[in-house]
């Protein structure tokens, strides 16, 4: 196990986990509040976290939730949207999915930072800001000039719905998840902070990597 032979190795530890450890019903979420999760991924993300920390103790575990930024495959909701608009299509985005998007260059520098910082144990690593599917979909838009009449709102009842008569498979989430960022920016002594969301989108353009979009 990559545990196993990172400790017999003295070497660091970094797992990525999520905030779907969690129930989704009082986020955002510190550290140590109790875990529920409600699906397979946040189950076996729990049971990763534990196995982990029995076998290494300084191994470094972080949560994160909703990442965006460049990606190779170009599979995140940045993408997700960018897709739909090029093609002038609707989005529905959830208004009563609350979480907190994270700027995956940003979730780097703070992986290096506390690496650098020799933390273990669980930190969160997110953005700072508190928000729907929606509203994060609808700054984005704004951000970039888009048409918000392609932008519908939505609630999860009704995507549930929507899925449902596609015959598509929808996956049980917590509706308040996202993750607090206090035990991680003490940590770090205010040297990094999380980018807002339009930061984020203006520096993903001037600094493109993976697959562009629209």
């Amino acid at each position: 196990m990559i545990a196993r032979i990172s400790r017999q190795q003295g070497a660091k530890l970094v797992f990525i986990s999520s905030d779907y450890v969690f129930d989704g019903e009082n986020g955002p979420y510190a550290e140590n509040d109790p875990v529920g999760p409600l699906n397979v991924y946040g189950r076996s993300k729990v049971l990763a976290e534990k196995i982990i920390q029995s076998i290494d103790s300084d191994a470094l575990i972080l949560r994160t939730t909703i990442v965006y930024g460049p990606q190779q495959s170009g599979q995140n909701f940045v993408y997700q949207l960018s897709k739909a608009y090029a093609k002038k299509e609707l989005m529905f985005c959830c208004t009563d999915q609350l979480g907190t998007p994270t700027y995956s260059r940003d979730l780097a520098l703070l992986a290096c930072g506390l690496v650098r910082a020799r933390c273990s144990g669980i930190f969160n690593c997110t953005g700072r800001e508190y928000m729907s599917r929606y509203d994060f979909a609808r700054r984005i838009y704004i951000t970039l000039g888009w048409d918000l009449s392609l932008l519908v709102p939505i609630s999860t009842n009704q995507l549930r719905d929507r899925l449902q008569k596609r015959n598509r498979p929808y996956v049980n989430r917590g509706m308040k998840l996202g993750l607090s960022m206090d035990r991680t920016l003490g940590a770090l002594c205010g040297e990094i902070h999380p980018r807002s969301i339009e930061q984020s989108i203006r520096h993903w353009l001037e600094n493109p990597r993976g697959q562009d979009f629209p």
